[in-house]
């Protein structure tokens, strides 16, 4: 177990540094001038707090802390000399003048805190109001307050730098960046309370920190996708609704969409006319993920549709779909006997070789199944060939648990099941985790991405192997 990681020790040197950039100044300038300009209490505690785990969460931090110290050491100095220069406050009696002051540095908090949302820095308040309390009330060492508030600022800029600096340094390690690892959730990165651990959320930022390319392959929506993964600061574009499309977490927006084609949207429509069935159809429009409903005429669709009605990602529309507006697929639910027989005549249609529909139990409500119909291009693999011409990733690592990843990992160059896999995926599995835990699938993206060469590679998956395929 390690006492102290890389982490500690970048906070120790940065924080000595920080400490010894005052004696440097006394060197220098002579000690007055050290003084007056300087705080290595300050710059101390700023690089402290903002030397992280990660390049992205040391950057946040780091901003929120130079912000919130300008905003509130020129907020704070404005109040004291306001204060100061009130000649009629100075006859008052020393304690209740006092007083005074107290009662005008609380209401002033007001307005600061109004200005750091006004402002945009909503996140940086708690900073803002720890220099402005600092500035006004704090032992200044006989400063004048000019003197201490810029003391204030520049010192912790000068820590936040630092930290920043500090921050960028790696132990020297190889780094496989030309394999593109793809990931299934469910039984593969998910616990069982259906959510990332927090290791693995901090292994994944300084995997991803550090160039690896990872992103995620599911058949979720990017609403139901975001509350799982928002902690986690993907690079790369995300694989979503089964290889429906490719999404965009920093753009927010949908990539190399595989929409129906006409024929097939109209065969649909007029297919579920007949029937007298009512479908919920997905379409991308304008960026925007769009899911149409017209009835609702059983529980298990109500159930489904109360389910995702208020998710961020998606607008839910009571109405007819335009044909002509790009439909990536339809998800009908109703008794499987009925959802089965209608899969059955889809199969038989003129246009059912450009679909492609898979039924599932909908494990809501018993005796129910939904049924989705989507382009037959659509796929989590042909995604993954998407992203691997996109980004020039010649190798492919695959993690998956569930049947519907069997396919991606039958194409990837080395793929990778825990223990509590479906047995069909453990059957077509190049390494098999002796391990049902999440975070022992991060562990091993990380051993495969730091691993030297591609011979070393195969010896630690054939090492590792419980089975022959």
């Amino acid at each position: 177990m390690k006492i102290f990681g890389l982490r500690n020790i970048k906070t120790a040197i940065a924080v000595f540094i920080c400490l010894n950039t005052s004696l440097l100044l006394i060197l220098l300038f002579g000690e007055p001038f050290a003084i007056t300009w300087f705080s290595p209490f300050f710059a101390g505690i700023a690089t402290a707090y903002s030397v992280q785990s990660s390049n992205h969460h040391s950057a946040t931090l780091a901003r929120n802390r130079a912000v919130g110290s300008i905003i509130g050491g020129f907020y704070g100095l404005l109040i004291c000399l306001i204060f100061e220069n009130a000649s009629f406050l100075s006859k008052l009696d020393p304690l209740f003048h006092r007083f005074i002051f107290f009662i005008i540095i609380s209401i002033a908090i007001l307005p600061l805190i109004l200005l750091t949302i006004k402002v945009k820095q909503a996140n940086a308040t708690f900073i803002t109001i720890l220099t402005y309390l600092s500035v006004t009330i704090s032992i200044r060492n006989n400063l004048p307050v000019t003197f201490f508030a810029f003391n204030r600022i520049i010192s912790t800029i000068y820590g936040v730098l630092i930290a920043l600096f500090i921050n960028q340094f790696r132990l020297p390690r190889h780094k496989n960046k030309d394999i593109l690892f793809v990931s299934g959730l469910d039984g593969t990165l998910l616990q069982k309370d259906q959510h990332l651990s927090g290791f693995s959320k901090y292994r994944l930022n300084h995997l991803i920190d550090r160039g690896a390319n990872i992103t995620i392959a599911t058949t979720r929506t990017p609403s139901s996708l975001f509350e799982i993964i928002q902690d986690v600061h993907f690079e790369l574009p995300l694989i979503i609704m089964n290889g429906a499309a490719i999404y965009d977490t920093k753009t927010k927006s949908y990539q190399n969409i595989r929409a129906l084609n006409q024929e097939a949207k109209n065969g649909i429509s007029l297919f579920l006319k007949s029937h007298s069935q009512y479908a919920f159809i997905y379409a991308i429009i304008d960026d925007t993920l769009a899911v149409y409903h017209t009835e609702l005429p059983n529980p298990a669709q109500k159930k489904f549709y109360n389910d995702r009605k208020n998710d961020f990602f998606k607008n839910n529309i009571r109405g007819e779909v335009d044909l002509n507006e790009s439909i990536i697929y339809y998800i009908l639910i109703d008794q499987c006997d009925i959802i089965r027989a209608m899969q059955k005549e889809l199969k038989a249609c003129s246009y059912s070789s450009d679909i492609s529909i898979h039924v599932y139990p909908f494990e809501d409500m018993q005796g129910y199944c939904y049924m989705k119909i989507n382009n037959r291009d659509s796929s989590k693999q042909s995604s993954i060939s998407y992203l691997v011409s996109e980004y020039h990733l010649p190798r492919v690592v695959a993690l998956g648990a569930k049947n519907f990843d069997i396919p991606m990992m039958i194409t990837a160059d080395y793929s990778i099941a825990l223990t509590n896999a479906d047995p069909e995926v453990k059957a077509i599995a190049d390494l098999i985790i002796p391990s049902d835990q999440p975070n022992d699938m991060v562990q091993m993206i990380e051993k495969i991405f730091h691993t030297k060469n591609f011979d070393i590679l195969n010896h630690i998956l054939n090492k590792h192997k419980t089975h022959s395929k």
